[in-house]
């Protein structure tokens, strides 16, 4: 949420800087929200089940990897970044509509 502010208040102060701020900020708050989801996945295991929980396994690593490439190389990371986020959506869909949306 703080990485969102500041990238806003970047974004109007200096709207030159918007790519530079985009290309920095976006690849940071993916990595961010993977470790997130993947710092509580006991508690998936132990509410949603094992599918779910290797499922969320999953995609939160191929975020990190794809978190980490988009700050390395972007060009590779835009090529994938439709599908893990795609993935990443479906993710918290399931999360919502599942027993965990009870202990949020």
């Amino acid at each position: 949420g703080i990485l969102s502010v500041l990238a806003g208040l970047t974004l109007l102060v200096y709207p030159g800087v918007g790519r530079w701020a985009f290309a920095l900020f976006f690849p940071l708050w993916f990595i961010c929200h993977c470790i997130s989801r993947l710092s509580h996945l006991n508690v998936v295991r132990l509410v949603a089940g094992n599918s779910f929980y290797y499922f969320t396994l999953i995609v939160n690593v191929l975020g990190l990897i794809l978190g980490v490439l988009m700050l390395l190389r972007p060009v590779v990371a835009f090529m994938s970044f439709g599908v893990i986020t795609g993935l990443l959506g479906i993710d918290s869909l399931v999360l919502a509509l599942s027993k965990m949306s009870y202990w949020s």
